[in-house]
């Protein structure tokens, strides 16, 4: 309670990002949000008509056409695996041929930057799904049995792709690769161990604190 009431500090840390490619940490008085602005194109198309197949049978037939495009972070921190998604394997291989059987067969697993605003605008995090088509199929049948035109029998299917509303799962798999944020600490020395609010105010460089190291707008091992 003695060394709480008297300012003493058992430690000093500081969130640090970019929310941009840059070779410097965010300056937490001008810059202090983190900020992942993940986009993503959506269109979707149908058509559909009746047809009489009969008086007493009516067919609904159609097709819709869904195109969810490849998301990607509006200010270039999308952050996707050289070589693709078989780069998970690692050393191994780029397969599960080299499952459990030593040996160096291909590089290790690198991230990279890709998408617009980054160092490889054209690449992404992966292809582009153009054949989402689902049928539509119904129906609509007068019962012959019970007077005509007194009970109608309707049914249908229809296949759809749903897509988006996936924004926490992307902005944590593709926005924050490793090295765009750091949790800096302040080490107070061991000469000096008991730090206080006092040093602190004598010492306003010491904030914020500095990370050891600096984020790579490239690529990141």
């Amino acid at each position: 309670m003695l060394t709480w009431l008297s300012g003493s500090l058992g430690s000093l840390q500081q969130t640090r990002f970019i929310n941009e490619l840059k070779t410097s940490w965010n300056d937490p008085a001008t810059d202090p949000y983190k900020i992942r602005d993940i986009a993503q194109n959506e269109f979707g198309s149908f058509v559909k008509d009746d047809w009489k197949v009969s008086k007493d049978l009516t067919l609904n037939l159609g097709v819709r056409w869904d195109f969810y495009g490849v998301p990607w972070e509006r200010n270039g921190l999308t952050a996707a695996l050289k070589d693709g998604g078989n780069a998970l394997f690692g050393l191994s291989g780029r397969d599960f041929s080299g499952w459990m059987k030593p040996g160096v067969r291909a590089d290790l697993m690198t991230i990279t930057y890709v998408g617009p605003k980054s160092p490889n605008p054209n690449d992404k995090i992966y292809g582009e799904d153009l054949n989402n088509f689902g049928p539509a199929v119904g129906f609509s049948w007068q019962v012959p049995w019970g007077g005509k035109g007194k009970t109608t029998l309707r049914g249908g299917y229809q296949l759809s792709y749903l897509g988006g509303g996936r924004g926490f799962v992307l902005d944590t798999a593709i926005g924050n690769p490793p090295g765009s944020s750091n949790q800096a600490n302040y080490v107070i020395p061991a000469s000096d161990p008991y730090f206080s609010l006092s040093k602190l105010v004598a010492n306003p460089s010491l904030i914020p604190v500095q990370p050891t190291f600096l984020p790579n707008p490239t690529a990141t091992p």
